[in-house]
């Protein structure tokens, strides 16, 4: 029997009702919190200038698989 895969569901706190938008910006702008998503793009161009754009190297420096990495570079 084939395995399903599981669907992964892409929802955040922002999309949820408990939490404005809004409030959310607010608290960012005021702690100077960043999005997940834009800390790890901060840190693969981080990551790429520190070592001339070897793919393989950064995935080692950030732990992550070189599959990762390819991905998103073509995602950012």
């Amino acid at each position: 029997m084939p395995k399903s895969k599981k669907s992964r569901s892409k929802k955040s706190a922002a999309a949820s009702p408990r939490y404005s938008k809004d409030a959310l910006a607010k608290l960012r702008k005021k702690y100077k919190i960043k999005k997940w998503r834009e800390m790890q793009n901060l840190a693969i161009d981080k990551a790429m200038r520190a070592t001339k754009g070897d793919k393989l190297l950064v995935a080692a420096l950030l732990g992550v698989g070189k599959t990762t990495i390819y991905r998103r570079l073509n995602t950012h």
